[in-house]
């Protein structure tokens, strides 16, 4: 049984909100064999603090409790944009010297979040995908009032997440719409080729099972260093094969230009 001083002693994450992104994060932390007394989870909807109740995590329905709570030194505020500011005003007076924030909504400004802070506090926007649920969320992570030290921590936790991407906030518009955005459109093309594996005889759920392996696939494909996707499109394109039919079947359809357009509409 651990002593009660080294529960205070202990290192602890705070989240505010149980939603999408802060309940996701909280269940990644848990996926990676994080001591559940180390999260610490607050939330207005006592339904959505079950789960973690019973996974052995801190809840609580006050933000001012939370991100009080002994051994706090990380603190990621996941509400809806509009509500941010207003977070952040309430919880800037209790956070400790030396604790680190990371914002997780879209559309709000560093400069905005840095406004509503402490000097001594340091800040990010955290921008993770979907994928964090599983441990597989490319999540960017954009400087508002770093330091080496804070971004080392922020990091850690975000690394277990899955992968991280430093960039400036200037370029996080273009980054989200293919990490986080980008997820809807893949969806949007494995329900299509559900739909065409339907009609072509297999079962929906044979179907599924078929698209997600090729997506899985794809993506750790594109991992391996130096690697581009025409590199792999050839390796399956053979000359007079079915690929290349369904390949030129795609371009007369405009999908490239779809895809782009998609994209730069998700700005």
């Amino acid at each position: 049984m651990r002593k009660k001083a080294d529960v205070i002693k202990m290192k602890r994450v705070a989240i505010i909100g149980a939603g999408a992104m802060g309940g996701g994060i909280a269940r990644g932390m848990l996926a990676t064999a994080s001591v559940p007394s180390a999260i610490v989870i607050s939330n207005p909807s006592q339904e959505k603090l079950s789960y973690f109740l019973d996974a052995g995590c801190c809840i609580y329905s006050s933000n001012i409790k939370a991100v009080s709570t002994d051994g706090v030194d990380l603190v990621f505020v996941c509400v809806k944009p509009w509500k941010v500011e207003e977070v952040l005003t309430e919880i800037a007076p209790s956070l400790k010297k030396g604790v680190t924030v990371g914002v997780v909504a879209a559309g709000v400004s560093g400069e905005r979040i840095a406004a509503c802070l402490p000097e001594e506090v340091n800040s990010y926007i955290v921008m993770p995908n979907t994928g964090l649920n599983i441990g597989q969320s490319m999540t960017i992570l954009v400087d508002v009032r770093p330091s080496e030290e804070s971004r080392r921590r922020i990091s850690n936790v975000l690394w277990k997440l899955g992968q991280v991407m430093t960039l400036d906030e200037s370029r996080l518009p273009a980054a989200t719409a293919i990490a986080s955005c980008g997820i809807a459109y893949l969806m949007r093309y494995a329900r299509a080729a559900e739909q065409a594996g339907v009609q072509m005889g297999l079962r929906p759920a044979e179907a599924r099972r078929l698209a997600a392996a090729a997506l899985r696939a794809a993506g750790g494909l594109l991992d391996f260093p130096d690697a581009h996707p025409e590199t792999e499109i050839d390796k399956v394109t053979t000359p007079g094969g079915l690929t290349i039919r369904g390949l030129n079947t795609l371009d007369e359809q405009g999908f490239s230009n779809a895809v782009i357009k998609a994209l730069l509409a998700s700005r």
